[in-house]
């Protein structure tokens, strides 16, 4: 029996996209599974025979409310001086 539709990852939309020197790139995107919303943060790879993008082993993925809670935290960041 086939998998409802809400039971499935969608992605919804691609909210940005940051390169690596590595000619990777880090892909925020929001998506849906069971009827709630994720926010995602992963690293894609260029397939080398396709030149597609596919998604790496590293990555994170947030609640909408824990993405609320790191865009917060994260606007009051200052990286600290490097002493050494």
């Amino acid at each position: 029996m086939p998998a409802a539709a809400d039971d499935e990852w969608k992605t919804i939309a691609i909210l940005a996209e940051m390169p690596k020197a590595s000619g990777d790139v880090i892909r925020v995107e929001q998506k849906s599974f069971k009827n709630r919303v994720y926010v995602s943060l992963r690293q894609y790879y260029q397939d080398r025979k396709t030149d597609e993008y596919k998604p790496g082993k590293n990555g994170i993925t947030f609640t909408a409310e824990e993405f609320q809670q790191l865009r917060e935290v994260l606007g009051g960041l200052e990286l600290v001086p490097d002493e050494g």
